[in-house]
């Protein structure tokens, strides 16, 4: 889970985005059905942080298929 702080000094869970919305109202829909408000600046957090959790969820995925780990 990552927490990301929104420019409003809000913070949400990026496995919680269920999509980011854009044109000049930039805004995220979340998993509950919420819709948040968000800046460019929050977008591209999201989108950079969403990108690491996934590179980091195929490297476990490669490291079990190896029985590296368990």
């Amino acid at each position: 889970m990552t927490l990301v702080k929104l420019d409003s000094g809000d913070y949400i869970n990026t496995e919680a985005v269920d999509s980011i919305k854009g044109g000049d109202d930039q805004y995220l829909v979340m998993r509950c059905g919420d819709v948040i408000s968000i800046t460019p600046a929050d977008r591209d957090l999201i989108v950079a942080e969403m990108k690491s959790e996934q590179k980091l969820h195929n490297l476990k995925m490669m490291a079990l298929q190896r029985g590296l780990i368990v």
